[in-house]
């Protein structure tokens, strides 16, 4: 198991605290990480995201997320990997949209690519100029599943990621 701890820097969820905290252990079954730290906060713009740490950190906000080059391309969730750090918007949908979406962008914080496998968390589904992820789908079932969200070619590369970290590449 990697000994990587995440913190995750929040806005309060519109969800019970208790509710809030069995995602979370669920996060943890599925990814090799040792313990998370919770810090609510008020005001996520104070947060200094562009500091490149080995300390994975996760934010969660009700904010939009734009890119800095073009204003109008929104994201869900975004993973920026050199500086170790993923954002995700709360999805006004539902929790479970924001649950699956999390587990995906931790995904590309423990170098897990997409991938075309249809039943993965990972996954991404192209028909023509659209861009379908599967973690929309999964979230449909409105199910916490107990189920491995991985498929085999994405625990592997969790595997190898685990090996590299734990040698300190």
């Amino acid at each position: 198991m990697i000994n990587k701890t995440i913190s995750i820097y929040y806005e309060p969820p519109k969800v019970s605290e208790r509710y809030f905290d069995t995602i979370l252990k669920r996060i943890k079954r599925i990814y090799p990480i040792y313990n998370i730290h919770k810090y609510p906060i008020s005001n996520i713009s104070a947060l200094k995201l562009s500091i490149i740490t080995h300390h994975p950190r996760v934010i969660l906000t009700y904010k939009d997320i734009h890119s800095k080059f073009n204003e109008k391309l929104l994201f869900d969730g975004i993973s920026l990997i050199p500086n170790n750090v993923t954002l995700v918007k709360y999805q006004s949908t539902s929790f479970f949209d924001t649950y699956y979406l999390l587990l995906h962008e931790i995904g590309h914080l423990f170098g897990l690519p997409h991938c075309i496998n249809k039943s993965c968390i990972m996954g991404v589904i192209q028909k023509e100029n659209k861009i379908n992820y599967v973690w929309r789908k999964l979230s449909k079932r409105k199910v916490l599943t107990k189920r491995s969200l991985l498929c085999s070619y994405c625990k592997a590369v969790l595997q190898r990621f685990a090996i590299a970290t734990d040698a300190g590449g």
